[in-house]
């Protein structure tokens, strides 16, 4: 009689978990790490919604205070002279005022296009002084002096260094000269050689279209314009303020004391003092929304919203030629 053995498994081999138990917990761990992405972008897109809201509405309210600003601007042009005494110090054309509000801080500066430089009017001198003052040498101040000159004349020959329409056609996007007249400041980023200016400045604080007499009148610098006169030179701009204030407007006595001898012998011929302004002005008023720090120079390293301001003024007519607003 044959006896037939039958072995049993292992119980450890008999109880082993099914191929699917392991694929589920795959699917699990996947949902999981779907889930928290997930999560994170939301997260992620309501803070940055915050954010944003948050953002505009600071910009909201700095251009509201700015716009108080020109409108504090425009009741001292209209209805306070300029160089009216008070108790401690002359208002005057250049000088930066400041304001606090619960809201925020406003600052503001009423000039008269006057003592700016004129992109029409102004001789060759004045375009290479300038040229210099931002460190262009001596090529590259004949080649803005002659792209100026070559920009305004009608005909299409281009001087030494000058640029017409034959330079202007190979650039991307190809334009042409104006052949005329500068019509607004912003001309001057399509002239050869003015991208160092465009690239440093803001062009409405140092040019303008609304100045026939070519020369810059002393008692209406803005601060760009006074930094240029002074090289930068902290002391003298210093100096002039202390000396407007006390005095009103400047004489070339005045000029010569702050600027000394050397240069105020460079920007002589093209510094005018009368009183006789030109109708034009402009206003450009930063808020800066919120609680700002001290001291002065810090407030101007915060974010705020600048609107700049170009009108004409005759009488109490105000007709407005411009009006830029900027987040600075």
């Amino acid at each position: 009689m044959t006896t037939i053995m039958i072995k049993s498994r292992p119980a450890a081999i008999a109880s082993a978990p099914a191929p699917q138990s392991g694929f589920a917990l795959v699917v699990v761990i996947l949902v999981l790490l779907l889930a928290t992405v997930l999560a994170a972008e939301m997260t992620f897109a309501v803070r940055t919604g915050t954010l944003e809201g948050f953002n505009l509405r600071q910009r909201l309210v700095g251009r509201a205070l700015a716009q108080g600003a020109i409108n504090q601007a425009l009741f001292e042009l209209l209805d306070t002279p300029l160089d009216l005494d008070t108790e401690d110090e002359r208002r005057y054309l250049g000088r930066e005022e400041e304001g606090v509000l619960a809201t925020g801080r406003l600052r503001y500066v009423v000039v008269n296009e006057s003592g700016k430089i004129d992109l029409n009017g102004a001789d060759r001198s004045l375009v290479t002084t300038f040229a210099d003052y931002i460190g262009l040498d001596e090529e590259g101040q004949a080649i803005l002096a002659d792209s100026l000159e070559d920009w305004r004349d009608a005909d299409n020959l281009h001087r030494l260094q000058g640029a017409e329409d034959d330079y202007y056609q190979e650039l991307q996007p190809p334009y042409r000269a104006r052949h005329g007249r500068f019509t607004s400041v912003s001309e001057l980023a399509l002239v050869r050689g003015a991208t160092a200016i465009t690239e440093r400045f803001r062009l409405a604080d140092l040019f303008t279209v609304h100045n026939p007499s070519g020369k810059i009148n002393f008692n209406s610098l803005t601060p760009a314009m006074l930094a240029f006169v002074c090289l930068d030179d902290a002391d003298k701009m210093a100096l002039y303020h202390e000396l407007r204030a006390k005095q009103g407007d400047l004489t070339a006595l005045e000029a010569r004391a702050i600027l000394g001898e050397e240069r105020y012998g460079e920007c002589a011929d093209f510094l005018t003092y009368n009183n006789n302004k030109v109708p034009f002005f402009t206003i450009t008023a930063t808020g800066y929304a919120g609680r700002q720090p001290e001291p002065a120079e810090e407030i101007r390293a915060q974010p705020g919203t600048r609107v700049t301001v170009l009108f004409e003024k005759k009488g109490l007519a105000l007709r407005y030629y411009g009006w830029q607003e900027e987040w600075s």
